[in-house]
């Protein structure tokens, strides 16, 4: 096997461990919830902390990339990813874990865009292969994180928590040493990266971020949801995992974009089914097909949302608007998380019709043909 081989696939594994960091706390939520006597409604702001500190790093990751190489800088944050789980699982009070979050969050914004700029590098040629198993992995280490999870409920899951988080940094080392040993050499762009003045993609963004804040709350909040509805955490965490499940099978019907005459109604449709999942969920006949509808459009969603974004904007402004489109999405979608965990104690009888209002209403703009990419392009 040659050594390119060899590193895209310690990539690809790493890109999975880097997805159970997002999410692998949060079976435990509803025992950091007693432990600390903090309130239920409190709980979404475990969730709003890591994309804090993912948001923040999102931007600066690309610059010091071009400092220190890209290889450097996401070693770093998937050691930092996974080293500050170990003070996740013995915080001694609330405050001390959503620092640990951040943190993780910083880590997860630094090994995004520059674990992927490693991939794409060094596979020119079979670049659509490698990236669609890089955001495969994602599906699949968070379904694993959430199978472990439901071991909290068996034995001692601090010690669970903290014997993933020292896999993560020997995954870290041993990704170091293989990279050391194998002498990858990746060239970087050091120039400042080209701001683009179209502010389309950045609205688009704006459009689609109620779905990508209501997903995010409900794929790390579902098993607190269930703990505190029903006393089976169990089963959220069943649920969860359904709802990434659909989510992964959702990424291999990309198709349908390139086929679609109208890219943004396309989009609008995606995010509205999405937001008709919600609703479903307020009935028990209807809650696994409302399930299935969240989950595999969501995937749909934000597959058209990177294309249409690309189809936007000019070239040469295609990395930037990427990476601003994430952080749109992070720093507008991030505080969904907290009204989730409020309205599921005090306006428990509203959350879903919330939660498919915040899904649909930003995404109505893009009805007007203003958001239409050029068919030329």
């Amino acid at each position: 096997m040659e050594k390119y081989s060899i590193v895209s696939i310690s990539i690809i594994f790493s890109r999975a461990v880097y997805s159970m960091y997002w999410v692998y706390l949060s079976p435990a939520y509803i025992y950091y919830m007693q432990e600390f006597s903090i309130p239920k409604s409190f709980l979404g702001y475990i969730s709003w902390s890591f994309i804090v500190g993912s948001a923040v790093t999102q931007m600066p990751a690309s610059y010091l990339a071009s400092c220190r190489g890209p290889v450097k800088v996401y070693l770093l944050g998937l050691f930092l990813l996974s080293f500050s789980g170990i003070f996740s699982a013995f915080s001694f009070n609330f405050q001390m874990l959503l620092i640990t979050r951040i943190i993780a969050g910083a880590g997860a914004g630094l090994f995004f865009s520059t674990a992927g700029y490693v991939l794409s590098y060094i596979n020119q040629k079979r670049l659509g292969f490698w990236m669609g198993v890089y955001n495969a992995a994602f599906a699949v280490g968070a379904i694993t994180a959430y199978a472990y999870g439901m071991l909290y409920t068996y034995t001692n899951w601090k010690v669970l928590v903290s014997l993933m988080s020292f896999f993560g940094v020997m995954v870290t080392l041993t990704d170091y040493f293989l990279l050391r040993s194998m002498n990858i050499k990746i060239e970087i762009d050091t120039k400042r990266p080209k701001i683009t003045k179209n502010i389309k993609p950045l609205l688009v963004a704006v459009a689609i971020s109620g779905f990508w804040g209501t997903y995010y709350a409900a794929e790390t909040l579902l098993p607190s949801y269930f703990a505190i509805v029903n006393g089976s955490v169990k089963f959220g965490n069943e649920v969860t995992i359904m709802l990434l499940v659909f989510s992964f099978v959702g990424g291999f019907f990309n198709y349908f974009y390139d086929v679609s005459p109208s890219k943004r109604l396309f989009l609008f449709v995606t995010v509205f089914l999405g937001g008709i999942g919600f609703l479903m969920f307020s009935s028990k006949e209807l809650f696994y097909l409302g399930l299935f509808l969240i989950g595999f459009f969501d995937e749909m969603a934000f597959s058209a949302l990177y294309a249409i974004s690309l189809q936007l904007s000019e070239e040469k402004y295609s990395a930037m608007a990427l990476s601003v489109v994430n952080f749109i999405n992070m720093v507008l979608g991030m505080w969904i998380s907290i009204v989730f965990s409020y309205s599921m104690v005090y306006l428990a009888k509203y959350l879903w019709l919330l939660m498919f209002l915040i899904t649909v209403i930003p995404s109505v703009p893009l009805l007007h043909k203003y958001f239409e990419p050029n068919k030329s392009k």
